[in-house]
Formats: structure tokens, C-alpha cells, sequence
């Protein structure tokens, strides 16, 4: 009953994201907004970076958090504004419950995992959506990544100093980038989709969890291909997992960042995931202007977790529906 009067909906939202696969296109060739090198040494929290911008924020300090120092600024011979900074990142708080993981939280390292959010102030950020590509040095035999298309790859064992290192770039104009790095085991998987298109899928799981890596990638490859089927093209090249050490539940183009701990819980491949997939086309493919609303949530539960309900029985999707009446019943006016 109820997908007979959401359809309207649903075409609208699928002329939406026709549009913008059509607009995001092919990687283009103009250099990123943003260029960062990155260095994280997650047991001492020492960070340093050097960011390259077409425009830069306002100085002195230029957006950044308070631990972190600029050293040098200067213009390009190109014209691009070149920052050097760094400094000792806090330590993250493994007590924090989900409650505070929703609040504005300061870039934190540790030797069990660290977390930069975007909008922390662990990099100058341009005043607009901006494009950007990330090259990441972490030490201690850790592993990093931000959203967007990989590039380069050196593992640790590979590289002369130690360090693990990867380049990273967002060809699609972005509000933020978030950091995440831990002692990663990375589990892999290329997927051929329908339009001929590869999508590398990736798990990056705290060690113990490796027996989860191969269902996560062939359930993360099966939303993939689900929504490409009944939406649109995948509007990214990837999509990775990646656990957390904190009570995290984030979704970003080409990855979703959840607690370890809800990693394990048998039914979340078959709910959440789901539902973190469909987020690259409502949410991260097709953005959401906060003023009018976040529509993007009410369309993703409608096509992932309702629609799953509604595939298991008739009286499962009844029963949420009762649920979500209950909830709006016992909100505040």
C-alpha cells in the first residue's frame, strides 16, 4: 500500500540521480581544490601536513583546531595559497557513548584507532564544496583512508620508512573530508556492475574480525548492484567498511564508518549495510540542503530498511509501521 503512494516520489528521486551521474561524470583533469600530505603517527598523536589551496580560508589560523600550529604559509608560483602545520592531536576517548559521537568532536589519534571528522579543524577547509586529493602517511604498521577514489597504495612492508601510504581523490565537489586510521587487516573484492563500470569494495576490520570480511563484500557487492538496478549507476568507484573503536553509525561517499561492535551483530548486513550502500545515491550522491529538511534519511529507510521488512512478510512491514506511528505518538509537540 504504501509503495503505491510513494512512487511519484521515487521517479522524481530517480530523474535526480540520472542527472547527476550525468553531471559527476568522468574524473576531471583540473587540479583539486584541495591537495593535502598528510603525515599521522597515531601511538605519539603526532600529526603534520602540508594543504595546497586554489583559495584560501581566512587567516591567522585558518580554521584549524586548536592543537594544531601553522608553521609556514606562502603563495605558489601557480597562485595557490601552500600551509604548512601540525601538532599533538587529543587522545581519542574510548568511553565516549553514541550520544557524544553526535556532537562536534575534535580530531582524535590513538593506537586502537583514530578518528578526523570533518569539520574538526584537522585541515584549512575552502569556504565551498570543494575537490580534493589526500596523500596519507601513517606509521606504527596502521592503515588510513578518506572517502574518495584510490590511487596509489604502498603497504608498510613495502615502503623504505615503514609507513603505510595512499593517495586519495574526490573528483566530485565534497563538503568535508573525514580521517580515519587504525591497525587495519583490509579485506578487498573488484566488482564487475552491470554498465561495465569496477567498484572496489573493501572492508577495513580491527583484527578478529577477518571472518566477517568476505560476507561483508558480498553483501556490500549486492546492495551495490540492487540500487544500481532499480536507481541509477553507482555514482562512485568504491564503497568500504570500515570499523570503529567508537559507537559510530557514518555514512560518506564511497564508505560508511560503524562500531566494531555493531559490526558483529549478526543482522546488520542484512539491515544497516543496506541501508549505508543506499546512502551513495540519497544523502552523498544526491546532497541534502539542511534548510529544507533531511529527505534523504526518509527516502533511504524507505527503500532499505522498509523495503526489507516488506520482502521478509506483510506483518513485519505492519509492525514497523506501528512503530514509527508510536514514536511520532510519544514525541513532543
Amino acid at each position: 500500500m504504501l509503495r503505491r503512494y510513494l512512487r511519484p516520489v521515487i521517479l522524481v528521486a530517480v530523474s535526480i540521480v540520472c542527472i547527476f551521474s550525468v553531471v559527476a561524470g568522468p574524473a576531471k583533469a583540473a587540479e583539486p581544490e584541495l591537495v593535502l600530505e598528510v603525515h599521522l603517527d597515531p601511538a605519539t598523536r603526532a600529526f603534520s601536513a602540508v594543504a595546497e589551496l586554489a583559495a584560501a580560508p581566512a587567516a591567522p589560523r585558518y580554521g584549524l583546531h586548536k592543537s594544531l600550529a601553522v608553521h609556514k604559509a606562502e603563495k605558489t608560483p601557480a597562485g595557490r595559497t601552500r600551509i604548512e602545520y601540525g601538532g599533538t592531536l587529543p587522545a581519542l576517548d574510548p568511553a565516549i557513548d553514541h550520544r557524544a559521537v553526535l556532537q562536534a568532536l575534535p580530531p582524535m589519534a590513538s593506537a586502537a584507532g583514530s578518528f578526523l571528522p570533518a569539520g574538526s579543524g584537522w585541515y584549512p577547509a575552502p569556504e565551498a564544496p570543494f575537490t580534493y586529493r589526500v596523500e596519507l602517511h601513517v606509521a606504527g604498521g596502521q592503515k588510513g583512508v578518506v572517502p574518495g577514489r584510490l590511487l596509489r597504495e604502498i603497504p608498510p612492508q613495502q615502503n623504505p620508512d615503514g609507513t603505510y601510504q595512499a593517495l586519495f581523490q574526490h573528483d566530485v565537489p565534497a563538503e568535508g573530508i573525514a580521517l580515519m586510521a587504525g591497525p587495519y587487516v583490509v579485506g578487498e573484492r573488484m566488482e564487475k556492475l552491470a554498465d561495465g563500470r569496477t567498484v572496489r569494495l573493501r572492508t577495513y576490520f580491527f583484527e578478529g574480525m577477518e571472518k566477517l570480511s568476505d560476507p561483508y563484500l558480498e553483501d556490500s557487492a549486492r546492495y551495490v548492484r540492487r540500487y544500481g538496478e532499480s536507481i541509477g549507476p553507482y555514482p562512485f568507484s568504491a564503497f568500504s567498511v570500515v570499523a570503529s573503536p567508537l559507537p559510530t553509525g557514518f555514512g560518506m561517499p564511497t564508505l560508511t564508518y560503524l562500531g566494531a561492535g555493531v559490526l558483529r551483530l549478526p543482522f546488520i548486513r542484512g539491515t544497516s549495510l543496506g541501508h549505508e550502500v543506499l546512502h551513495n545515491w540519497w544523502g552523498n550522491g544526491v546532497r541534502v540542503d539542511p534548510q529544507s529538511g533531511n529527505w534523504s534519511e526518509g527516502l533511504t529507510t524507505f527503500m532499505a530498511d522498509y523495503a526489507f521488512r516488506e520482502e521478509a512478510s506483510d506483518a513485519a512491514a505492519r509492525d514497523l509501521r506501528l512503530g514509527w506511528l508510536r514514536d511520532l505518538a510519544a514525541a513532543p509537540a
